[in-house]
């Protein structure tokens, strides 16, 4: 596509995108959607499993065409201008935001009580009947094989969304290589963090936020959540078993939860 030339695009692009940078902002840099160039050279932009390491030099060059602040929106004139050649993955957001349309269109029709899913990630509104207070939702164990519950939910008015490397990953001459990739580093992410969920009144938010989390580790994206007041729970590997920790927001609705 043309560089520096403005860029007629839909009004649902547009808002991803400016919600992007908006959260590319807020979460200090590490919720990028223009790490498509690493995504790729990595071998993760599709379904496919990588079975190399890029070089040095490979990351290097495709991290030169990363970089959101080369991304200018118009949204008065509904366009976009690439001042970089970018290449912009939305697999962080499009989902969440996928699944808000959707409420908008149900509650367009008078719908005040559903749940909408798409990929893992939910938004319940109102509840299931009259005798429920929301909708019993499971956050799923991060582990590679078996599917079963880690902890259980009722959600009123809120979306989830999880992210984690148990699904989406490689193994490589004996290490593991997560899908996600840090764009403070050019290189996948490498810690003891196998999920965090998020909840949030949009699930674009809950969705990008659970990215950005999982980029940060634990220990730095509990501290970002609990600075900015987000409820989030992270699953943590410790040896042969799986910890859970949340932040002060989470805990809270947690607590207040009636089963």
């Amino acid at each position: 596509k043309p560089l520096n030339v403005e860029l007629p695009i839909s009004q649902e692009l547009i808002e991803i995108l400016e919600l992007s940078v908006q959260l590319n902002q807020d979460t200090l840099g590490v919720f990028d959607i223009s790490i498509g160039p690493l995504v790729n050279i990595w071998g993760f932009d599709d379904d496919s499993v990588p079975n190399k390491i890029p070089t040095a030099a490979e990351v290097a060059t495709a991290n030169e065409r990363v970089g959101l602040e080369h991304l200018e929106l118009d949204m008065k004139a509904n366009t976009a201008i690439k001042r970089r050649d970018l290449w912009l993955t939305l697999g962080a957001i499009a989902k969440g935001y996928g699944v808000d349309e959707i409420g908008k269109v149900l509650e367009g029709y008078g719908v005040t009580n559903y749940l909408v899913e798409i990929g893992g990630e939910i938004l319940a509104k109102g509840s299931r009947s009259s005798q429920t207070q929301g909708w019993r939702v499971a956050i799923e164990q991060p582990d590679e094989i078996a599917r079963q519950s880690f902890d259980l939910l009722i959600l009123k008015d809120l979306a989830i969304a999880t992210s984690g490397d148990y699904r989406h990953y490689a193994e490589i001459d004996g290490i593991r290589y997560s899908h996600i990739i840090d764009p403070r580093t050019a290189l996948p992410v490498s810690h003891r963090l196998a999920s965090v969920s998020v909840l949030h009144p949009s699930t674009a938010y809950a969705d990008a936020w659970a990215t950005a989390l999982y980029v940060l580790g634990a220990e730095d994206g509990l501290q970002l959540a609990n600075d900015v007041g987000l409820a989030a729970y992270f699953i943590v590997r410790s040896d042969d078993e799986f910890v859970p920790i949340s932040s002060e927001a989470f805990t809270e609705i947690h607590e207040d939860t009636d089963y």
